[in-house]
């Protein structure tokens, strides 16, 4: 049996039409979207759920994508199947969403079979059935997918479905990171770091895991902020890690908010009014099952400020969440930042 931490981690649909194009005449769009043209469905799909040309509208966007997929467009299935699983213009219904995911999986389109083996692995709108995942994830990899490298990679850390072994989860996390999968960068540093399956190398680790970052991995961001904060196979440097925890905050990321705060309240860098700030943030942001600021915590931390600067910064804070919506872990694993080494296991 999956652990829920494992389930939540491996259970990641894709959105496959998520590449929205700006269309320069709606009104021929529209017209040639209507006459059943599905290329022309799809732009305009795109359009009403990014908003570029029309208002951003969720339910004529699950409209023209169910008019795709009706059609046998496998991306347009997979993104209905992705839109019912979200309740996203459409009813929130995980049957349904097995329903469309299946039929694009059955015509061998990668991400359908990415996201089939994520339905049954979690056991979401059909029963749980680990050999159909495993069969379905396989198949996505013998097409080269990068996702489906880094789920195969994360259960054979775990040894879940298939037999513990580090070294064959290295060599998935390679398979993707050498197509520049962000996901599978971090990892592979992160077992380059760990020793995990391959031989520890600090070099290694920081080029894979600088790259993942470079492209915007929030949780790779914000680990590249613990090693410069503890000092670890990095100089120390506070500057550094704040400007990581930075980039990772501005994407919606709870565990960047959370080393923030952190990283405030610390004697050596502490700052009173970021403290509150930042622990406003968190109290905002993160699942009271994964952490809880008590009152006297906070109510300690205004202590430090005055009630000027108090009202000031609770006004920031609140158009700080109006700004970023908490985005979703890439990993459950990394709900807090010192969560990072458990993903790897000797």
């Amino acid at each position: 049996m999956l652990s829920r931490a494992i389930v939540k981690a491996l259970f990641a649909l894709t959105s496959a039409c998520l590449a929205a194009q700006t269309p320069t005449n709606i009104d021929r769009l529209l017209e040639r979207a209507q006459s059943g043209h599905v290329e022309d469905q799809l732009k305009l799909a795109n359009a009403f759920r990014s908003g570029l040309g029309v208002p951003q509208n969720a339910i004529e966007s699950a409209r023209w994508f169910l008019k795709a997929a009706n059609a046998g467009d496998p991306g347009a299935q997979t993104t209905i199947g992705y839109s019912y699983f979200h309740g996203l213009g459409v009813p929130q219904d995980e049957k349904e969403a097995f329903k469309w995911i299946q039929r694009a999986a059955s015509s061998g389109y990668a991400p359908a079979e990415f996201d089939l083996a994520n339905l049954y692995i979690g056991g979401r709108g059909v029963r749980q059935d680990s050999a159909a995942a495993l069969d379905w994830l396989t198949k996505a990899t013998r097409q080269g997918f990068a996702p489906a490298q880094v789920n195969m990679g994360l259960l054979y850390t775990h040894g879940h479905i298939v037999e513990l072994n580090p070294a064959a989860a290295v060599n998935w996390f390679r398979k993707a990171a050498r197509q520049h999968d962000a996901a599978g960068e971090f990892l592979l540093g992160l077992a380059y770091e760990l020793g995990s399956g391959v031989s520890q190398d600090a070099s290694q680790a920081l080029q894979w895991q600088g790259k993942a970052a470079a492209q915007g991995l929030p949780e790779a961001e914000v680990h590249l902020g613990n090693l410069y904060q503890k000092g670890t196979i990095v100089p120390r440097d506070a500057g550094q890690a704040i400007a990581w925890y930075d980039r990772a905050a501005e994407k919606g990321c709870p565990a960047a908010y959370l080393s923030l705060m952190r990283i405030y309240t610390d004697p050596v860098r502490a700052n009173p009014e970021l403290a509150y700030y930042w622990a406003l943030v968190v109290s905002r942001a993160l699942p009271s099952e994964a952490v809880t600021l008590s009152p006297e915590f906070l109510a300690g931390l205004r202590r430090g400020v005055s009630p000027e600067t108090i009202q000031r910064v609770e006004t920031q804070v609140e158009d700080w969440m109006r700004k970023h919506p908490t985005a979703i872990p890439s990993f459950d694993f990394f709900e807090l930042p010192e969560d990072s080494a458990r993903l790897l296991r000797k």
